[in-house]
């Protein structure tokens, strides 16, 4: 990369981290290739073009390109079942929150082991949101394919997963109806919009952000969450302003509950 690029490209990188809060310089060549391959087969070689696309029309574009996260059902088990114990301990009603919810493998186990543990769809909403557009069009469609279901027990599989010609499986209508998708920036003002939630699933998207990208999502966690509500991050996710904050751990997963309000 000449002088040149490499200075539009800095001004690349500091965009989209104001914009989605990685910074993509950590991993400069590979982040390039994956930008710089998605404007050469538009056509487009020159970096100043790319950068005033990626500002304009294209940024939805490379966004989607940059937050493509490894993903799969039933992932990191023991926390997922340490909530369903907590909402298995009380009968009130509860909502959830699964951000960032990429293709939609943790929304769906959540509402499959809520169903496993048949407690009523009426008592609990789920809200899964993504930055990435084209995940949300995934989860909506709810199809998968043998990695997502790899951690999966064949009988789960069986009982609520149809199997095509194609190989491809189509998860069971009634589970996706459990689950509403939104496609929103947790960065973004808007996203308390999304409302007030109970549960909050945010794992593994923190350790990829620089400190003031995190010092803003922990905020915007903390405003959507309620009092006495629990906060499961992944297992090496940063939370710095978590004063007053609960920490709990049980089966080697941390997670956070917050102070009820008065």
């Amino acid at each position: 990369m000449k002088l040149a690029e490499s200075q539009i490209f800095d001004e690349i990188a500091q965009f989209l981290c104001r914009e989605i809060g990685i910074d993509i310089g950590v991993k400069r060549n590979r982040n390039a290739q994956y930008i710089t391959s998605f404007f050469h087969r538009k056509g487009v070689t020159d970096f100043a073009v790319m950068c005033e696309l990626i500002k304009g029309e294209c940024r939805q574009n490379i966004i989607n390109i940059l937050t493509i996260c490894e993903t799969y059902f039933l992932r990191e088990i023991n926390a997922l079942e340490i909530f369903i114990d907590l909402v298995k301990a009380h009968d009130k009603p509860f909502t959830i929150l699964s951000a960032p919810c990429a293709s939609g493998d943790e929304p769906y186990s959540l509402a499959i082991l809520l169903d496993l543990a048949h407690i009523s769809a009426e008592r609990y909403t789920i809200t899964a949101a993504d930055i990435n557009s084209e995940m949300i069009a995934q989860a909506s469609g709810a199809i998968y394919n043998d990695h997502n279901l790899h951690r999966m027990p064949q009988q789960l599989i069986s009982s609520y997963f149809t199997k095509t010609e194609n190989g491809q499986y189509i998860l069971d209508p009634q589970i996706t109806a459990k689950v509403r998708f939104k496609h929103i920036n947790i960065l973004d003002q808007n996203f308390t919009d999304l409302g007030k939630f109970d549960y909050i699933f945010c794992r593994n998207m923190l350790i990829y952000m620089n400190d003031q990208s995190c010092a803003t999502v922990e905020c915007a966690l903390d405003s959507v969450l309620n009092g006495g509500g629990m906060l499961f991050l992944g297992h090496a996710d940063p939370f710095k302003n978590h004063i007053g904050y609960t920490r709990h751990f049980s089966r080697s997963v941390l997670y956070y509950e917050k102070p009820e309000i008065h």
